[in-house]
């Protein structure tokens, strides 16, 4: 079930961030993703539009919508490949005809998945926090 995040969900929200983090991540050094955690709290969760995966009231997963721009979408590792990642995506394109996002080069199953739901690369370019190459993709209904 897809639900609208409550602030009462922001640990679980963040635990899930940051393990996949550090696991689809792991070309971007632990201690980064741990500096982030309270702005992740604190001022982007909370500005952005985010909508909770839930399983038998088990928070599994988590997209983020702020600005046309998928901001976050995290799926618990022991839930992926199930699915979960397409649902939480085709919730947010049911709501919005267009809507772009970044993701980093290296991370080739991202890159391969929003290719296959039909995110078009625009252009590469350096992620400001990492130095790390992204990509910027966009979708349109």
């Amino acid at each position: 079930m897809i639900r609208k995040f409550n602030q009462s969900d922001i640990e679980e929200v963040i635990n899930i961030w940051l393990e996949c983090s550090y696991i689809s991540h792991d070309f971007i050094n632990r201690d980064f993703w741990n500096s982030q955690t309270e702005d992740m709290k604190k001022i982007y969760i909370p500005a952005s539009e985010t909508y909770i995966f839930e399983e038998n009231e088990k928070i599994i997963g988590f997209i983020s919508y702020y600005e046309w721009a998928i901001a976050a979408i995290f799926v618990n590792h022991k839930y992926q490949w199930k699915g979960i990642w397409k649902q939480l995506l085709n919730f947010i394109k049911n709501k919005y005809s267009e809507l772009k996002l970044t993701v980093y080069s290296q991370n080739k199953n991202s890159v391969e998945f929003y290719s296959s739901q039909w995110f078009k690369i625009i252009k590469e370019q350096k992620c400001s926090f990492t130095e790390n190459n992204e990509f910027v993709m966009t979708w349109l209904k």
